[in-house]
């Protein structure tokens, strides 16, 4: 009878065993999978920022020409008008929802964090705080966000400030621990 008992012992416990070691094969597996689709969101995300800039450059380059023109016809409402909506152009809202759809699901709770500050963020400060969780230069952001490099530095002062952080912590740490 103990022997049996012994054997019966062994038994459950090598079965145990069997079973936790095909849980943890489940489990890396699983992780793995994560993990590959963590890095495929992550080049969507990139690619999209990449397609941004591009595009941004190239709106650019097509300001320039736009400002040429007005300095040759100064008095054609047309060409100033061109102009006015050159200077006002943005990321647009279809390529921000994209964005923000893929961002949501490599940081899920980045948004509500955000929006839990109690500090008002406008929605151009928002966008500036995710291009900061992402680790973006401030000459891709600027580009990003349509704005010069000084003004990306002065949203960042500003966002300091809204955030109410103290002169030692650094904002990028802060944007990128939430």
């Amino acid at each position: 009878m103990v022997l049996l008992s012994i054997f019966w012992d062994r038994r459950r416990c090598s079965l145990l065993k069997q079973k936790h070691q095909r849980e943890l094969a489940d489990l890396r597996h699983s992780n793995a999978s994560l993990a590959e689709q963590l890095k495929q969101k992550k080049l969507e995300l990139s690619y999209l920022a990449l397609s941004s800039v591009q595009k941004s450059e190239f709106m650019e380059q097509q300001q320039l020409g736009i400002e040429i023109l007005a300095k040759n016809y100064p008095a054609d409402q047309q060409v100033r008008q061109l102009l006015h909506a050159w200077y006002f152009q943005d990321i647009t809202q279809r390529d921000w929802e994209n964005f923000k759809t893929i961002f949501a699901e490599i940081a899920p709770d980045f948004f509500e964090k955000i929006a839990q500050l109690n500090c008002k963020l406008t929605i151009k400060e928002i966008r500036h705080c995710a291009l900061l969780k992402l680790n973006v230069s401030s000459e891709d952001a600027a580009s990003l966000l349509g704005i010069s490099v000084s003004s990306v530095y002065k949203a960042k002062y500003r966002l300091r400030k809204k955030l109410a952080l103290e002169s030692e912590q650094s904002l990028e740490d802060f944007i990128v621990s939430i």
